[in-house]
């Protein structure tokens, strides 16, 4: 199985990349083509995520990127990555439904403007307990109606898994990376537990 990462706004970064070879990742897909763009903070990363990419075109990459793959693919996204990945999941041809096992998805705050949508494979979604721009108990009762979908929080706020991210949360980082470690290679991600 291949293990394929999404990034957030901060895109390609060393933290990910080490993320990544924890994981015995194959493949990292950012918004800037795998060019580390060296952020000041996250409202600068935020504002060339802004003008360079969309939910909607950051799902087209995914596809796009995905195109190649020979074997089944396990998919692990963060933030508007995991937005994207969710649009993706619910909106890819059924000729990709055999390559993708399933999904992990972090925080993906971009996923409330997409609620009326259905994933076609094992979507785990982790929500951080709280987020300023909506509800999380009310997205997560949205979600949880969903088949294939399991939701869950953490004591923990959005960005919790990026070092680079103000909200950077250590202890969470390293109990989510155990579980995740503990997952054999040959099984999809989205079988994470919280």
């Amino acid at each position: 199985m291949k293990r394929v990462i999404v990034s957030d706004i901060f895109g390609y970064t060393d933290a990910l990349q080490q993320l990544a070879d924890g994981l015995d990742a194959q493949l990292i897909i950012d918004p800037y083509d795998g060019k580390c763009q060296h952020f000041a903070n996250e409202q600068c990363a935020y504002q060339c995520f802004s003008e360079h990419m969309s939910i909607q075109r950051y799902s087209e990459k995914i596809a796009q990127s995905l195109m190649a793959v020979q074997q089944p693919v396990s998919l692990l996204g963060f933030s508007a990555g995991a937005s994207a990945i969710w649009q993706y999941v619910c909106d890819m041809p059924h000729t990709d439904l055999p390559m993708i096992s399933g999904a992990l998805l972090f925080y993906p705050g971009q996923i409330r403007y997409l609620l009326d949508k259905q994933p076609q494979v094992t979507t785990n979604i982790i929500f951080a307990h709280t987020e300023r721009h909506f509800n999380v108990s009310e997205v997560m009762a949205t979600l949880d109606t969903k088949k294939q979908t399991e939701v869950h929080s953490v004591q923990a706020l959005h960005g919790f898994m990026n070092p680079h991210s103000d909200n950077f949360d250590k202890q969470v980082y390293d109990t989510v990376m155990h579980g995740l470690k503990a997952i054999p290679s040959n099984a999809c991600l989205s079988l994470f537990s919280w």
